[in-house]
């Protein structure tokens, strides 16, 4: 049985959990075990993640963005559905 999630915001097929997919994991060429490896997680929490399992947490974005390089704030800011503050 599949879990769902109520959060809108939590679906793997668009938003956050699909721009890390693809624009970060994917585009990069790593499977979900390297990925994993490399932001130090279990692989179940990333794949979750990817998956729409999971919410993005704040310690998961400072992961990804120490490791990858991109903002992260941003990509928060796009979950939580308001713009930046500058």
């Amino acid at each position: 049985m599949a879990l769902e999630s109520s959060d809108p915001f939590v679906d793997a097929s668009s938003g956050v959990n699909a721009t890390i997919r693809t624009e970060i994991i994917e585009a990069l060429g790593l499977s979900v075990s390297k990925a994993a490896e490399i932001l130090q997680v279990r692989r179940a929490t990333l794949s979750d993640l990817l998956h729409g399992k999971a919410a993005l947490t704040p310690e998961i974005a400072l992961r990804i963005e120490k490791a990858f390089g991109p903002d992260m704030e941003h990509a928060s800011a796009l979950k939580c559905g308001y713009p930046r503050r500058k």
